[in-house]
């Protein structure tokens, strides 16, 4: 499946069709008019699993201990809401 994508208004449009074979009418974009282009993101860059714990410290903190600090602030807000 192809992915085309408006540079100028960002739409992104699935086809089934590879670019070359398509009318003109239809390398247009729907919404603005200007020309649609193959998607540079085709492929995932990504090298790894973003979110993984270090292995000295698996897993989420132990009951009882807070990562967060106290919240800092004290007394009444400025101004009341109502």
């Amino acid at each position: 499946m192809a992915s085309l994508v408006c540079r100028s208004c960002g739409l992104r449009v699935y086809t089934t069709a590879p670019l070359e074979s398509l009318f003109v009418e239809e390398r247009l974009c729907r919404r603005c008019g200007a020309q649609l282009n193959e998607d540079r993101r085709k492929a995932d860059r990504r090298q790894g699993v973003r979110r993984e714990n270090p292995p000295d410290d698996p897993g989420p903190p132990p009951e009882g201990e807070r990562r967060r600090l106290p919240d800092r602030r004290s007394g009444t807000p400025r101004r009341e809401q109502s």
